[in-house]
């Protein structure tokens, strides 16, 4: 009896050891490695922007990707200084862009308003008023840039709005507020032809970017273009108009 006691003692431990729960009652997820940092840069000029490329992404080990990814941002900081007026277009030249192979816990595209955030959540302070791209493969992703064609505008709108309108612009804040109170971003189509509720309703920042995808190109909600931009939302194509400019060509 001792013995069939001890082998049923040591069965239950081998089994509890392959059933690790947390704190809340579920189990445990294995700990996912953070992928590493950039130890250094190298600077280009990509169609008047500076772009701060991951050396790795230069190394031969990921030369392939590297080189896809930047020409893509090529393309899509052409197609922005095709359709921009001359003054923002300027302005948002002045926008650092980063373009990393991996950077830690992050690896959405992003528009970094605040060094303090960056410091708080120990990512170098460089990053700030910077848009960054933090995996390049996700970047590349050929899904990714049919959902998201105009994602590098989208950051870019963060910017201007930050550093040239002011985040608190009072205009840009009253339009908004009318979207969300008329309801119209509840249930709208989507790229990929499921219907949701828009990004833009999130808040004043996200609308002033979703919409400026639809004033300057396509974004992945309705309205995806300009001219439904302007006929289903004219107050939202209004203020745009004053902000950006006249598109090229409209």
């Amino acid at each position: 009896m001792p013995a069939l006691i001890a082998s049923l003692a040591t069965l239950w431990l081998f089994l509890l050891s392959g059933f690790l729960y947390s704190e809340n009652g579920k189990p445990a997820e294995t700990a996912t490695p953070i992928a590493e940092k950039p130890a250094s840069r190298t600077a280009r000029s990509i169609e008047g922007w500076t772009v701060r490329v991951d050396d790795r992404l230069l190394a031969p080990a990921h030369a392939e990707l590297g080189t896809r990814a930047l020409e893509l941002l090529r393309a899509k900081l052409t197609d922005i200084s095709t359709v921009m007026a001359p003054e923002p277009l300027a302005k948002c030249r002045k926008v650092v862009i980063v373009l990393d192979l991996s950077h830690g816990k992050l690896t959405s595209m992003q528009y970094h308003p605040s060094v303090d955030w960056l410091k708080e959540n120990g990512y170098a302070e460089d990053l700030a008023k910077c848009v960054h791209i933090p995996v390049a493969e996700k970047f590349a992703d050929a899904r990714h840039n049919f959902i998201q064609p105009w994602c590098v505008l989208h950051e870019l709108s963060h910017a201007y709005h930050d550093q040239v309108l002011g985040f608190e612009n009072p205009r840009v804040k009253q339009v908004w507020d009318k979207y969300v109170a008329a309801e119209r971003g509840a249930r709208v189509l989507k790229i990929d032809g499921a219907k949701v509720r828009h990004y833009a309703m999130t808040n004043h920042k996200e609308f002033f970017a979703e919409m400026s995808e639809a004033y300057f190109g396509t974004n992945d909600f309705s309205p995806f273009v300009h001219g439904e931009l302007k006929e289903s939302e004219p107050e939202t194509f209004t203020l745009l108009r004053e902000i950006w400019g006249p598109v090229a060509g409209h």
